[in-house]
């Protein structure tokens, strides 16, 4: 158990004790806002401790021992109520709160999970991973943008406070085969406009999508699509990581 550089020998000397299970292991690093978080499942919905100081803004939960799905909230699809999936392209789904984040958002101390084995199997005594992250100014954002359907290419600028290194963009609204996680990285795309992209729920090759170009500066990013398919810049919303 690792907290801001200092290791312990157990959750409760790591003073992750707030929650109703406790943590296997833990990286925290409260200065990042970043907490990596290891836990067995229960079947019982209840609270994890997860180190940081603040309420997290993201949070991504895997099951590391069955096959259930990388499930996602994100602060731009209202913490405890919305599921995304890292792995598949569906819209943000609010029907599935209960069971999977027990319908409750993260609070300062502690997040929930519910008992859906996306977060809380006792399946073949089933591990979690999960990692968090909140706002820091100049270092990490998480929030929300709506697209324009420009198709001159001037489309939204979401205002950062630093130059991002890289960007996640996911479309919260539509749940077709076009809305796929993207990724654009300023060491990919090193001139603007940007427009190399990965996408995180596919195997596919690295694409140079022209119709859906980004401009990555000083201080956020601004869309550059021409294009008014659900990718980037339908007018729909969109959450990002940057």
């Amino acid at each position: 158990f690792n907290v801001d550089d200092v290791g312990y020998a157990s959750a409760a000397a790591a003073g992750l004790t707030g929650g109703d299970i406790t943590p296997t292991g833990a990286s925290v690093g409260t200065k990042q806002g970043f907490s990596i978080i290891k836990y067995t499942g229960t079947g019982t919905a209840g609270t994890i401790s997860h180190g940081l100081l603040e309420q997290p803004k993201f949070v991504v939960i895997k099951d590391l021992i069955n096959t259930n799905a990388w499930a996602i909230q994100h602060v731009g699809t209202t913490l405890g109520t919305g599921l995304l999936k890292l792995n598949a392209t569906n819209a943000v789904d609010n029907s599935v709160a209960s069971a999977v984040w027990n319908s409750t958002a993260p609070t300062s101390s502690v997040f929930s999970v519910g008992t859906s084995g996306d977060t809380n199997y006792t399946t073949n005594s089933a591990e979690y991973i999960t990692y968090l992250w909140h706002d820091v100014p100049g270092l990490q954002k998480f929030g929300t943008y709506v697209g324009n359907e420009d198709t001159g290419g001037d489309g939204p600028f979401v205002e950062l406070g630093f130059r991002p290194a890289i960007i996640w963009i996911k479309n919260t609204d539509q749940g077709t085969s076009a809305a796929d996680w993207v990724i654009y990285d300023s060491e990919r795309n090193k001139f603007n406009p940007s427009g190399k992209q990965l996408y995180q729920n596919r195997n596919a090759a690295e694409s140079d999508e022209s119709s859906h170009y980004f401009d990555i500066l000083s201080n956020g990013f601004k869309v550059r699509s021409t294009s008014t398919s659900d990718l980037t810049n339908a007018t729909d919303t969109y959450i990002y990581c940057a």
